[in-house]
């Protein structure tokens, strides 16, 4: 047997005329100022009597938005209890139409960029072409629009729009990438790689770096970029720095031959250890080393050039064992999995003498 029209009852939150569903009511001798908004209207009042209490409905930009919504304070008490009368929209984005009016009100891209002079201007030809093509010669200026920049590291992608009509370019990068199709996902800029090439050569950190870039006006990466782009280039720079190491260790190799001296006879060579702490912190408080990281370099004394031909590097420091320690996982660093540590805890970080042993016999 078919269902038909009327054979089942209508479910009680079906809309009904009359009902004032999800509004309270005012009666009609209240104004909008003096109208309550949450009381219960009186049994005995007709309806037709009472107006319902309209909100109002208002669209905020986006700053407005999630200055009103987003609180430190968690939780509902911040907002009142009283039924609201403006009733916030979502802000939205800017329809292309609207974009005349809207370049007006929108400030201009300031502050510093870090770009590439021929894909800038490359980018900002191709757009003024464009633009000429589809306004008939339209003789706006074209602006970068603020709003609508993207930043990917120290590298951004702007979008060119006139001020006169409503041409909008496609988002244009203004920086290299490199090309790595053995990977998947986003193609690295050569800026956010020159930048951890700079820092792993230095002393800074992400953070010392972030706030250079901000006293010049720079938009300064996220922390998590960063640290992202030096756990790409990282594993790149240490088999560099090796493959360079055994080039100058054949060099040296070479002109003990040409010496007339066995090509595998001993090098001459000098050792030092740099700590991370300064050893005058220990002075009156332990006997060992206050250090957890240490590098050992080794320097030939064949040639007056003076070639780094060996590198260690000893860590005690290991952010995922002490996570996992916390949370009652019996783990030993190093060991697992994940590890950065090569160096156990309780080990003398200042022994030299094995240093130097650990950093000759790796090569």
């Amino acid at each position: 047997m078919g269902r038909r029209k009327g054979m089942y009852r209508r479910r009680a939150t079906t809309f009904k005329p009359g009902h004032r569903f999800g509004f309270t009511a005012c009666t009609a001798d209240e104004t909008d100022a003096n109208c309550t908004g949450n009381m219960p209207s009186p049994s005995n009042t007709d309806v037709a009597t009472i107006s319902s209490c309209k909100p109002a409905y208002k669209r905020l930009s986006k700053e407005e938005y999630e200055r009103v919504v987003n609180s430190p304070v968690k939780g509902p008490e911040i907002f009142s209890s009283q039924s609201q009368q403006t009733m916030l929209l979502r802000p939205t984005k800017h329809h292309v139409g609207q974009l005349i009016t809207w370049l007006s009100s929108v400030a201009e891209s300031t502050g510093n960029r870090v770009v590439n002079l021929q894909v800038k201007v490359r980018a900002y030809h191709s757009a003024m072409m464009a633009h000429r093509e589809a306004s008939n010669g339209c003789a706006g200026l074209l602006i970068s629009v603020s709003d609508m920049e993207e930043f990917v590291g120290l590298g951004s992608k702007v979008v060119f729009g006139c001020t006169l009509c409503n041409y909008r370019s496609e988002l244009l990068p203004l920086y290299k990438v490199l090309n790595q199709s053995n990977k998947p996902g986003r193609n690295p800029s050569e800026l956010n790689i020159a930048l951890q090439l700079g820092l792993h050569q230095t002393s800074i950190s992400s953070t010392a770096a972030r706030r250079l870039l901000s006293s010049i006006s720079l938009p300064s990466p996220a922390v998590s970029t960063l640290q992202k782009s030096a756990n790409q280039f990282g594993p790149v720079m240490k088999e560099i720095n090796e493959n360079d190491m055994a080039e100058k260790r054949g060099i040296i190799k070479e002109t003990l031959q040409l010496r007339g001296l066995s090509r595998d006879s001993p090098i001459f060579a000098e050792y030092d250890r740099q700590y991370n702490n300064p050893l005058r912190n220990s002075r009156s408080k332990t006997p060992f080393a206050p250090a957890s990281q240490c590098r050992d370099v080794i320097v030939e004394n064949v040639t007056m050039d003076k070639f780094v031909i060996g590198y260690h590097h000893s860590n005690k420091l290991c952010l995922m064992g002490e996570m996992k320690r916390r949370r009652g996982h019996k783990v030993q660093c190093p060991g697992h999995k994940g590890c950065s540590a090569n160096l156990r805890q309780d080990a003398n970080i200042g022994d030299e003498q094995n240093g130097g042993k650990i950093c000759a016999s790796n090569y």
